[in-house]
């Protein structure tokens, strides 16, 4: 049977939170959830995942991780998630964390499937559109435009 030092398993879960550490400091000087979006959804980070954010870079590993660097993953998520909800309008109260979850979903999804394509034009595409969605969302347009639509919709019913 083959064991390990305790110090060579606990490497991987410290580097982990180290990781995360920059992540903190990245969320810190984040003013805006615009700023954000702009910021995370770009073809530089696509590009240098090494350099950009671990959460995103280690997304698609996370499956096969031990049960140690899920738990410091999950408490990193929900931290991201408090953060996101933080920057969200205050009248939104009662749908920040839904929402925060959606917008971390949207980034992390939108980055890894920006690098997986081989097309460059649809990775492009993949983040310019989920970061305008984003960005139109968090605005409360897309929702004024949904409301909108269904307000028409109602009131061609009534008339008709």
């Amino acid at each position: 049977m083959c064991s390990f030092p305790p110090l060579l398993l606990t490497r991987p879960i410290l580097a982990l939170g180290t990781a995360f550490k920059d992540l903190d400091a990245w969320e810190e000087h984040a003013e805006t959830l615009a700023q954000v979006l702009e910021n995370y959804l770009t073809e530089a980070h696509r590009d240098n995942p090494g350099t950009g954010c671990a959460m995103g870079a280690l997304l698609g590993d996370m499956r096969h991780a031990s049960k140690s660097a899920k738990t410091v993953y999950t408490a990193r998520v929900k931290r991201s998630l408090v953060f996101t909800a933080g920057l969200l309008p205050s009248e939104e109260n009662a749908d920040k964390r839904d929402r925060a979850l959606l917008i971390l979903s949207g980034l992390l999804g939108a980055i890894n499937l920006s690098r997986a394509v081989s097309d460059p034009v649809l990775s492009r595409e993949i983040l310019d559109q989920v970061r305008q969605q984003l960005v139109d969302l968090t605005a409360g347009n897309a929702l004024t435009k949904r409301g909108a639509g269904l307000k028409q919709q109602e009131l061609n019913q009534s008339t008709s």
